[in-house]
């Protein structure tokens, strides 16, 4: 027997709608809703890969059928049981020991009113006396499980499986969360890589080497030359410039001192001078 939330489309009823109180069916519906599902859940038997039929809770159903044509959003899955055909026997033999539960206790273990068995000594006494039948076992559980708690075991079931669902939701959550937060890295990585660093000064390429490169920055450097208007080659207003930023010690510091345009027109002196 295994828990699922099955299409209320897929299910077929063992008993017709008509069977029931309408209005019991109606006030059953609006519940559905409300609870966002069953607090007894019904329990089917597949009929194939994708359908199945009820074995316990035609009401239910009807009322489940119901709360889908109000809120077809809400009421489009439903709380259920389902169980192998193998184990239809026993499930049923179980359902009909529930519906009439002898109250009186076997005549080889008399429990008296002030005895209280724990609970694990009540399962292992009557998992000796049923064997270990694994389905049989589980649902044993199930219900020494709800007596302890003092609740309903399909209630407790319920909201193990809401908790479960949360759990799911957050994980994916999160880890969608990681992955577009890894995705980010990488974009701002590569827009580094490709772009550098908004604001960042490209590193200044050196000016190439050139034969008389000493004799030129002294040139510059040298008050009488350019105490001239103007260099030959060069207009006033760079002239200016290249005067106001002396001294120079290197062709890289002539580059980072003046701008590309008075750059470009000393290197072409320095060619010519060469």
């Amino acid at each position: 027997m295994r828990f699922f939330l099955v299409d209320v489309k897929s299910i077929t009823p063992s008993k017709p709608v008509e069977q029931f109180d309408k209005a019991e069916v109606e006030k059953l519906a609006d519940s559905i809703l409300e609870c966002n599902g069953l607090s007894k859940p019904l329990i089917l038997k597949p009929t194939g890969p994708e359908s199945y039929v009820v074995i316990q809770g035609d009401m239910e159903f009807h009322a489940a059928v119901r709360a889908r044509e109000k809120d077809p959003r809400k009421g489009e899955m439903v709380n259920a049981f389902v169980i192998s055909p193998k184990a239809e026997e026993i499930v049923l033999n179980q359902l009909q020991t529930l519906q009439n539960p002898v109250l009186t206790p076997p005549s080889d273990h008399v429990i008296k009113p002030t005895e209280k068995l724990s609970i694990q000594d009540d399962i292992r006494h009557k998992v000796d006396k049923i064997g270990e039948k694994e389905e049989t076992v589980l649902n044993l559980l199930k219900l020494l499980i709800g007596r302890e708690s003092g609740g309903d075991v399909t209630n407790l079931l319920n909201k193990i499986e809401i908790l479960n669902q949360k759990i799911v939701n957050l994980e994916n959550t999160f880890s969608q969360k990681i992955d577009q937060q890894k995705a980010a890295f990488r974009q701002l990585s590569d827009s580094i890589n490709t772009n550098g660093v908004k604001g960042k000064k490209k590193p200044i390429m050196p000016i190439p080497i050139l034969p008389d490169e000493q004799a030129f920055l002294d040139f510059l450097n040298d008050k009488e030359e350019l105490g001239l208007p103007k260099i030959s080659g060069i207009g006033p207003e760079r002239t200016k410039a290249i005067i106001s930023n002396r001294p120079y010690n290197s062709m890289n510091d002539v580059k980072e001192k003046l701008d590309k345009q008075t750059v470009k027109c000393l290197i072409s002196l320095i060619q010519k001078k060469s």
